[in-house]
């Protein structure tokens, strides 16, 4: 999952308010609907519905983030308050819509409104081989992971940091490191998920995530990786198909890391769900 988070506004929330309402109004209630599909029922009832909620609360914005594929919408009142400690909600509820054919050209959806009715995600990855997931997996990636862009740095000030990985200085403390970079999910959590999940910078190579060594999670400080144009960038023409992000020219990380998927803003809040875990019954 990519969660790319702006100093002003998410950028992710300003995609998804195309959706919404483009004016401000009070925070209302939205009147759920009776008629949940309590008649559909998955045979081996795996995954249960995300529990975990977060609060996107830097400058001047207060928004509500579940775990469970929407945002901005606690189940009875819109919850993306602009100015933060107002009442009103420029924004209602939005959530990730996915679809696309199978090879039996079969219509094949995933899409959440205001889970008043059912659910079509539930949290954690998928096994790489098999696509599916189970309980134990669901259950343990049934949270958010915030961390702010001054944690980072001043993790970051107790190395230094060369070509050749990164060193300990006189200021390291395994204890003034927070929780936050500790739990990093960068990984999955056996050799079964991808063992590249939240973004990560891997100092010394080796493709671990290892915040004893220096690694931490990947904001782009600078620009560096995200640059406006590729062009303008190496003075090359990136037209073709064979571009390359400066993480593969540089040799900075070998694996599944792209240079969109770095961290953005001054805030983040990452997590991961997918649409496996039980029947879908929105």
């Amino acid at each position: 999952m990519k969660n790319i988070f702006s100093k002003f506004v998410l950028v992710a929330f300003l995609f998804a308010a195309l959706s919404g309402t483009s004016y401000a109004e009070d925070c209302k209630v939205c009147k759920k609907n009776s008629s949940h599909k309590s008649a559909v029922q998955s045979k081996a009832a795996v995954c249960k519905r995300a529990q975990s909620t977060a609060e996107l609360n830097v400058n001047n914005v207060r928004a509500l983030i579940n775990g469970y594929g929407n945002m901005w919408y606690d189940g009875s009142v819109a919850q993306y308050h602009l100015p933060k400690n107002s009442n009103t909600c420029p924004l209602f509820c939005a959530a990730l819509w996915i679809g696309g054919t199978d090879v039996n050209d079969q219509l094949r959806i995933a899409a959440l409104r205001f889970g008043s009715e059912g659910d079509d995600y539930w949290p954690g990855p998928l096994e790489l081989k098999t696509a599916s997931v189970d309980l134990p997996v669901c259950n343990y990636f049934d949270k958010h992971y915030i961390i702010t862009k001054n944690e980072v740095l001043a993790f970051m000030s107790m190395f230094d940091y060369s070509d050749a990985g990164a060193t300990p200085n006189d200021t390291y403390s395994p204890d003034a490191t927070p929780a936050t970079i500790k739990n990093w999910p960068a990984s999955g959590i056996n050799a079964n998920q991808s063992p590249y999940l939240a973004p990560f910078f891997d100092a010394n190579h080796n493709g671990v995530y290892e915040w004893e060594e220096g690694d931490y999670p990947y904001y782009d400080f600078n620009n560096a990786l995200c640059p406006r144009t590729l062009k303008a960038q190496w003075g090359r023409d990136y037209t073709s198909h064979v571009a390359t992000t400066l993480e593969t020219e540089a040799n900075i990380v070998t694996g599944g890391l792209l240079s969109d998927q770095v961290l953005k803003g001054d805030q983040t809040i990452w997590w991961v769900f997918n649409d496996m875990g039980n029947v879908h019954t929105e």
